[in-house]
């Protein structure tokens, strides 16, 4: 199931961001920043975070993407994150379908993958 970041996930979020173990300080740094953003203010609309949990509603990865600016209609997919012990189980791809789907939905022509690395 895919369902929106809440407060309880962010212990688990900065654990999974940690031992992926492909980052950088400095990028998991920047990861939580946009973790706190989302968390702090429900009313931004330049983050979105879906996690997708398992079926005790843990997080096994998550997805966040947002607008570009001074476009319309074009999305930027900023990270892609899945703990590792779920990694190779369509965890990846689950959430990368699940973005496809709401950039459909919103008819959003275009989306750019910001240049970081991830596994699926």
């Amino acid at each position: 199931m895919i369902r929106p970041l809440v407060q309880k996930d962010r212990g688990k979020i900065l654990a999974m961001v940690k031992n992926v173990q492909y980052f950088t300080a400095e990028e998991v740094d920047v990861a939580m920043e946009l973790v706190d953003i989302v968390l702090r203010d429900e009313k931004q609309r330049d983050y979105t975070i879906q996690c997708w949990v398992d079926h005790e509603d843990q997080p096994l990865g998550y997805v966040c993407y947002g607008p570009t600016p001074m476009t319309e209609g074009t999305f930027d997919l900023y990270w892609i994150v899945v703990d590792p012990q779920y990694q190779s189980q369509g965890v990846g791809t689950k959430l990368l379908d699940f973005f496809e789907d709401t950039r459909r939905e919103r008819m959003a022509g275009w989306f750019l993958l910001i240049p970081l690395l991830f596994s699926l």
